[in-house]
């Protein structure tokens, strides 16, 4: 029994050890700025650190309580390590500026409406001329196809004297209508 005892407090000081360390890392690793580049990571470290930080905690308490119990000094260790990255997870600066997908599509949209006038002004082009990508990918600096939403809509960029779009977000004065309306809230 004391042997089972032994390396279950050992296990379980381990498991508490390596959560807190992939709790404190991810922690530290999301930027002070969310940007579209590491939205995904972002997401994905919101998802996950609920599930490590609890992991860490039952880990290194239970690790902590039969360490004490069964006068092993390195579960105890483990234990009381975990907890230092823990609260240093949780002291953490953390994110300035949360994520916005919708201003960056808008950025986005923006530099698609700008492009359409250019090539608009360039061809001489009337009201209804429609407009691909394609068109306009050499006005748009790295080109159309580096214009992605975060948030996996699809862009149209229409014909000229409409807006382009978004399939997720709408077009620019859509946006910022909504935009109008929360504020008057």
């Amino acid at each position: 029994m004391s042997k089972l005892l032994n390396n279950s407090a050992r296990t379980l000081g381990v498991i508490a050890a390596v959560s807190a360390a992939c709790t404190f890392l991810m922690t530290i690793s999301v930027p002070y700025r969310i940007h579209q580049g590491v939205y995904t990571w972002y997401l994905w470290t919101q998802r996950l650190l609920p599930f490590t930080g609890f992991t860490a905690l039952v880990a290194m308490v239970s690790a902590l309580v039969i360490g004490i119990s069964s006068r092993q000094r390195l579960p105890i260790i483990l234990a009381v390590m975990s907890c230092a990255l823990l609260f240093f997870s949780i002291s953490y600066g953390g994110v300035h500026s949360g994520p916005n997908p919708q201003a960056w599509c808008y950025s986005n949209l923006r530099k698609m409406e700008a492009a359409k006038a250019q090539l608009a002004l360039e061809k001489e082009l009337t009201s209804e001329v429609a407009i691909t990508g394609a068109h306009i990918s050499k006005h748009i600096s790295g080109g159309f196809d580096t214009l992605v939403c975060a948030e996996h809509g699809k862009y149209t960029v229409g014909t000229v004297g409409t807006e382009a779009r978004c399939s997720v977000h709408g077009s620019m004065s859509e946006m910022e209508d909504g935009w109008q309306k929360r504020m008057l809230k």
